[in-house]
């Protein structure tokens, strides 16, 4: 700790933090209020350089961020996770919002500043001006201490009346924006957004394509873009290539601490109703805070230039992240989960619905739903499950864990007895075959119309999130001979799927996620993959119409330069069925995007390409 340069106290820049309270740092003393964070936010040795600090007594973290008031630097304190350059690590955020602006002070080993924190640690000094709003650049659930002075004028909100305030922004409806409610200078458009992830698809009897992702307008600031901005926005197409974007937004108070995210979207049994589904929360100590619970809402006239949705209501405690199954009995069934760090104090403790695990509910029309049984799970939370309908009336479950996917058992008969989790497999007959999935990710587990199961995973033994392959088994899960690759990409994540009413299957998922930067590089794109059962048995795109990585969005920047690799290829497969009039308008096509790169030729392309195809 030799040569420690850093600003003295006096130039510590005044700050209203949206949250916490001003506390002196010493050895002994909590740096949290956050009750998730009690075991390890106890200070130990304090250098020289930090005696007789400020800092305000919250996690800033949660993103949830101050206004500087008076010039002057602040100190960041938090975790180092990932690589530099890598979106998890705090220079990542720091270097592309601030640039020369801060600057490291000091790096703490592991078990040294805070001892009972299982990281190493990085003090960070930033120069602000007057009027600046700080955003955090810290990935939520991670932790960061802000040392500054705290505005005289700035009043913390008591337990209570955070609480009050919580519990009343989590259980008030959103009414959605449609039409020209939808304003166009915030950050609901894709040119607006700096975040966007957990895609869903649901397509209607017309084969009208609905879609859904969890964005925000100030992603590239936080390094993990979830964050207390989050809103669910609704999109749609008629063609899968061009969308409406947004066509729906529900965002329950725009600058927070409330946030939607988790978007499912499902159909009825005729597929002229949408169903949508999301989770909301809301808090200022936690990005996923207040009484977190699972919302509906259902749209009637999904052709309609500007489709109506319903009222959304609160169906469930906790997160649901899969969409619910007709069943054969008549019922339609969901697994929901509920996380064990979520504030307790916001539910009923004696409930079976609010014990953390996986639970499991059923439903006569989508929109009441009861509680069948709870699989307690002991860690802190994601499972991400889902439950679907095998063969004569088996259920199988699987959830998201880290290591493998564990596939449970039940049946029609009795939904509330399930068997002890083996790990999903290659052949579930051999216990020696491979896993099918290690990754701690979200997959996609579903039943095709023809009865074959589909698993969507990451299928590679290095537990990392890429090769997002396509699986499909014919014998009700127990082997999965067929496979196909649909994005072989870091960061290439949760699929989800619908099938349209000629068999063609459509895969939605993320790539990137988080804005990269300003220049156009990097990932943040939502793609959508479509094939056919043949192409997945052939392990290979063989069906003319088939393509993969097709871009449904991209912050409105150009698509990457894979994605233009990849629709070139598919116009050339094209070209092998075409007459010599279409395929040299297809090379002209190729030709000119292949040097332009851009959205408009993208689109010229792919809209030129599928009207060849018979």
């Amino acid at each position: 700790m030799e040569n420690i340069k850093v600003l003295p106290k006096s130039s510590r820049a005044v700050i209203k933090p949206a949250h916490g309270s001003l506390e002196v740092i010493k050895k002994g003393q909590k740096a949290f209020n956050e009750p998730s964070l009690t075991a390890q936010s106890v200070f130990g040795e304090i250098p020289d350089f930090l005696a007789d600090e400020s800092f305000i007594f919250t996690n800033l973290a949660s993103g949830l961020g101050f206004t500087a008031t008076t010039s002057g630097s602040v100190l960041l304190l938090t975790e180092q996770r990932g690589e530099k350059l890598h979106w998890l690590h705090p220079e990542f955020g720091l270097s592309f919002r601030f640039k020369e602006s801060y600057r490291k002070i000091a790096d703490f080993e592991n078990g040294t500043l805070l001892p009972n924190y299982d990281s190493a640690l990085t003090l960070y000094e930033l120069d602000c001006y007057e009027g600046m709003e700080f955003k955090s650049v810290i990935r939520p659930g991670q932790l960061c201490v802000i040392f500054a002075k705290l505005d005289e004028n700035y009043t913390p909100l008591s337990a209570e009346d955070d609480d009050a305030n919580c519990l009343e922004l989590s259980t008030t409806p959103v009414i959605p924006l449609t039409g020209e409610n939808i304003p166009r200078d915030y950050g609901y458009s894709p040119d607006k957004r700096g975040y966007q992830a957990c895609p869903t698809i649901a397509i209607t009897s017309e084969d009208t394509i609905y879609g859904a992702v969890m964005a925000d307008p100030e992603g590239y600031t936080f390094l993990g873009g979830e964050n207390h901005y989050c809103y669910v926005a609704v999109m749609r197409s008629r063609d899968g290539i061009v969308w409406e974007d947004p066509i729906a937004v529900f965002d329950p108070d725009g600058d927070g601490p409330a946030r939607t995210f988790e978007p499912i979207l499902w159909t009825s049994h005729d597929r002229k109703r949408i169903y949508l589904s999301y989770t909301q929360a809301a808090g200022t100590s936690s990005n996923v805070g207040g009484k977190v619970g699972t919302w509906i809402t259902y749209t009637d006239n999904p052709e309609d230039p500007c489709p109506e949705w319903s009222t959304p209501i609160r169906v469930i405690d906790g997160m649901t992240d899969s969409k619910p199954f007709l069943a054969t009995d008549g019922y339609w069934y969901w697994s929901t989960a509920f996380w064990a760090l979520w504030h307790r104090r916001f539910f009923d403790e004696s409930a079976p619905e609010t014990r953390p695990g996986v639970h499991i509910y059923r439903s006569n029309n989508c929109l009441e739903w009861v509680h069948i049984c709870d699989i307690p799970k002991t860690n802190w939370g994601i499972a991400e499950p889902t439950i679907i309908e095998a063969n004569n009336g088996e259920l199988l479950l699987i959830e998201r864990t880290s290591g493998s996917t564990p596939l449970r058992k039940s049946s029609l008969k009795n939904p509330a007895v399930w068997t002890v989790p083996e790990p999903m497999r290659a052949d579930m007959n051999n216990p020696e075959s491979a896993q099918m999935n290690t990754v701690d990710s979200r997959n996609f587990f579903g039943v095709l119309p023809s009865g074959k199961m589909l698993f969507v995973f990451h299928n590679n033994d290095t537990r990392k999130r890429d090769t997002l392959t396509v699986a499909l088994s014919e014998d009700g899960g127990v082997t999965w001979p067929y496979k196909l690759l649909i994005d072989e990409r870091l960061h290439s994540t949760y699929p989800f799927v619908d099938v349209t009413s000629n068999g063609e299957i459509l895969i939605i998922h993320d790539h990137g996620r988080i804005r990269p930067s300003n220049d156009g590089k990097g990932g943040g794109e939502i793609l959508l993959a479509r094939i056919t059962e043949e192409d997945i048995m052939a392990g290979k795109l063989v069906t003319p119409k088939a393509v993969l990585k097709r871009m449904v969005n991209r912050y409105g920047m150009s698509p990457n330069e894979e994605t233009i690799t990849e629709q070139i290829n598919a116009s050339k497969r094209i070209m092998k069925i075409c007459d010599e009039k279409q395929k040299n308008k297809l090379q002209e096509a190729i030709e000119i995007l292949a040097i332009e790169k851009s959205s408009e030729k993208y689109l010229e392309l792919c809209i030129l390409s599928d009207s060849f195809i018979k």
